[in-house]
C-alpha cells in the first residue's frame, strides 16, 4: 500500500521504502520567506562590519555572525530537505540501509538485520514539548519508528502521522522477518 508520503517496492530478495518530506505549499512558502529574510538580515549586518566601529562592536558582530551562520545553515538545510528530501530504507541480503537523501546526496548507514531488535513506534499520545517541536515544519526531526541496534536507538520515519508510522512499522517488521528467513 502506497500513500501520499510512503512508497515501497518489494521484489524477490529486497524491500525498498521511500518516505518523502513534503509539506503544504503555504508552509513551504513561509519557510522560503523565513530563509530569505534571515539571509537579508545577515547581509545588512555584515555590510556594517567594515564601517568604523570599536573593537568591542566588531567582536559583538563576530559573535552575532556565528549565531547567524548556524541558523542560516539550519534554515537552509530544512528548506532543501522539505523541497527535495526523502528517507530511503532498503533491506537487502540481511542488511538494512537507511539514508536521508537530499537531491541525491546523503550518508547511507547500514545495519545487520540479525542485530536489530525492539522495533517500535513513538507514543503518539504523549504531549511532550520536545515531541511537539520536533514535528514543526522548520525542523528536520521527529522520528516515529525506532529500533535498537547494538545498544543504540536508531530512528526513521520523520514526522509521520500515526497511521503512516504504523504502515512503516509493519513494512519494516515484515521486511526484517523475511530477510532473516532468507539468511
Amino acid at each position: 500500500m502506497n500513500n501520499d508520503r510512503i512508497f515501497y517496492e518489494e521484489k524477490d530478495r529486497f524491500l525498498t521504502i521511500m518516505v518523502t518530506s513534503t509539506i503544504t505549499k503555504t508552509k513551504m512558502n513561509l519557510l522560503f520567506l523565513w530563509l530569505m529574510l534571515w539571509t537579508l538580515c545577515g547581509i545588512v549586518v555584515f555590510s556594517q562590519f567594515f564601517a568604523a566601529h570599536s573593537k568591542e562592536m566588531k567582536l559583538m558582530m563576530v559573535v552575532w555572525f556565528a549565531f547567524w551562520s548556524y541558523f542560516e545553515y539550519k534554515i537552509g538545510y530544512a528548506y532543501l530537505w522539505r523541497k527535495t528530501g526523502r528517507e530511503i530504507i532498503r533491506i537487502i541480503d540481511g542488511k538494512l540501509f537507511l539514508k536521508r537523501d537530499i537531491s541525491g546526496s546523503g550518508k547511507e548507514e547500514s545495519y545487520l538485520v540479525g542485530n536489530i531488535s525492539k522495533l517500535k513506534t513513538i507514543d503518539f499520545n504523549s504531549k511532550q514539548f520536545t515531541q511537539t517541536m520536533n514535528n514543526s515544519f522548520w525542523v528536520i526531526g521527529g522520528e516515529t519508528v525506532f529500533f535498537e541496534y547494538m545498544g543504540k536507538t536508531i530512528g526513521c520515519g520523520l514526522q509521520l502521522s500515526e497511521p503512516e508510522a504504523i504502515v512503516l512499522f509493519k513494512k519494516l517488521k515484515q521486511g526484517i522477518k523475511d530477510s532473516l528467513k532468507q539468511s
